[in-house]
């Protein structure tokens, strides 16, 4: 399995990914300009951010780290269908399982998610889905660290969408 830290680059004006390709770092950019993902390692990406050069670059590109809340965990997963991809598991920080957000007939239910989002004390860790186009299986954790096989554009536009939200969704360049 391939793993990817998505990433966000607030400044515009100047293009991170340049950077990428000059370090030979792998990376891939989603379809709303900003919206990346880099190959995700943690003693790597730990020894870049330690390198003067690296780190100064970051701050000056305003690049921030996709951190996962209940929230866009529930919103993706409302809007999986609309991308083409399906929800097959979730796991929270009890152990809890799809259950806990499928109906008795094994559908996503927007009512029980909802009520998870407002549990305080229960929180998503991760989601599972599955790419009908490409027949892939793709994890997402909550700090924001996609887990796939093959790459596609279902991956760009999910980058997108933990980046930006529903303006990811209403953009023809993504879906």
């Amino acid at each position: 399995m391939k793993s990817y830290k998505i990433l966000y680059q607030e400044d515009q004006h100047k293009n991170f990914s340049d950077y990428f390709k000059k370090e030979n770092i792998d990376y891939i950019e989603g379809k709303i300009n900003g919206s990346f993902a880099i190959q995700y390692n943690p003693q790597k990406l730990n020894s870049l951010l330690n390198e003067k050069e690296f780190f100064a670059k970051w701050i000056e590109y305003g690049i921030k780290q996709a951190i996962m809340t209940d929230q866009k965990f529930a919103f993706l997963i409302l809007n999986l269908e609309r991308i083409g991809i399906s929800f097959l598991d979730c796991e929270t920080n009890d152990g809890d399982n799809r259950e806990i957000i499928c109906d008795e007939d094994d559908r996503v239910s927007r009512e029980l998610l909802l009520d998870l989002v407002s549990d305080e004390y229960k929180y998503i860790l991760s989601a599972t889905f599955f790419s009908k186009t490409h027949r892939n299986k793709i994890k997402l954790t909550q700090k924001g660290i996609l887990h796939f096989e093959k790459s596609g554009e279902e991956i760009k536009t999910l980058i997108d969408i933990v980046n930006v939200g529903n303006e990811a969704l209403n953009n023809e360049k993504c879906i």
